[in-house]
């Protein structure tokens, strides 16, 4: 009995490591949930990284719990993101479940 390998992989491109979306297939459907606190290089770095992926995220939510939070639509303005801003201070378990429940955004 020969000894179970890894399966193949797509060896080039962005698929990589996932395999290749092939013709009449859609992208898969993304919703991201960002929570930040006082983090803007990171944040920034991340959102770069987003708009230049090989999905685009059907939306960002950004729970921004930062005391002195940035605009960050105005620098990644071809990025689907809705910020949220806790009127408190809010933990990470709760910012999570605050961005996904916010729900897609209105048009």
């Amino acid at each position: 009995m020969a000894p179970i390998g890894r399966p193949e992989r797509c060896k080039e491109g962005p698929h990589a490591r996932v395999g290749r979306i092939g013709r009449g297939r859609e992208e898969p459907s993304l919703d991201v949930v960002i929570v930040t606190r006082d983090r803007p290089l990171r944040l920034a770095a991340l959102l770069g990284d987003l708009s230049e992926g090989a999905y685009r995220p059907r939306t960002i939510t950004l729970v921004d719990d930062s005391p002195r939070p940035s605009d960050w639509s105005k620098s990644f303005p071809t990025l689907p993101l809705r910020t949220l801003r806790p009127s408190r201070r809010t933990f990470i378990s709760a910012a999570k479940n605050a961005g996904r429940g916010a729900g897609p955004p209105r048009s």
